[in-house]
């Protein structure tokens, strides 16, 4: 005869996943619902910025009236400051109205004719435009007007930008979101050179 005492029950059979697939079910549940809120962040980020930041239709940037003469008028500048000597202390000295030839008429500027118009007040260049945002998702049919002035110093044979403003639909940034632009544009071009 056995002995009561002495047996040992198996427990009941467990009805239900276990722990390791709670733990699993939970981690995917909350993966699904991190990815919603991200890309509902995403969607308010882009209609914020579709309506603050850019515009539906471009501005009018004017175009300089200029001839092929006054276009090799420029290159020939361009191309005596190129092949002075080194040591020679031949400068080189650009204006507004040299910008905006090489805009309307250098093969090398095509893609901004008619999107951007320089000016040059004492020091600062400025540059006004209307910019197609074609290549950027979510902004296809966007344009990006604004303006931005900057200045520009050889120094060491690199020549830095510094923005000094920037203004875009929304208004004039903040100069410490411009002082940020400008260090971290010039940290790329330094790394280029």
């Amino acid at each position: 005869m056995t002995n009561p005492e002495n047996t040992v029950a198996n427990p009941p059979k467990k009805k239900g996943c276990g722990c390791v697939a709670k733990g699993c079910i939970i981690i995917v549940i909350l993966a699904v619902i991190l990815i919603g809120l991200g890309a509902w962040g995403v969607k308010k980020t882009i209609a914020w910025v579709r309506t603050t930041q850019t515009s539906s239709s471009p501005v009018d940037v004017p175009v300089e009236k200029v001839t092929q003469d006054d276009y090799e008028a420029v290159i020939k500048k361009l191309d005596a400051f190129k092949n002075a000597e080194p040591g020679s202390g031949k400068t080189l000295e650009i204006t507004a109205r040299d910008l905006n030839v090489l805009i309307a008429l250098s093969p090398e500027w095509e893609a901004a004719r008619g999107k951007i118009y320089a000016t040059i007040d004492n020091d600062q260049i400025g540059l006004t435009g209307s910019l197609p945002l074609t290549g950027v998702p979510g902004f296809r049919d966007q344009y990006l007007n604004g303006r931005i002035s900057f200045t520009l110093s050889m120094d060491d044979k690199v020549l830095p930008w510094h923005f000094q403003s920037m203004k875009f639909k929304s208004g004039d940034l903040p100069k410490d979101e411009v002082k940020q632009l400008s260090d971290g544009l010039e940290s790329k071009l330094n790394l280029l050179n």
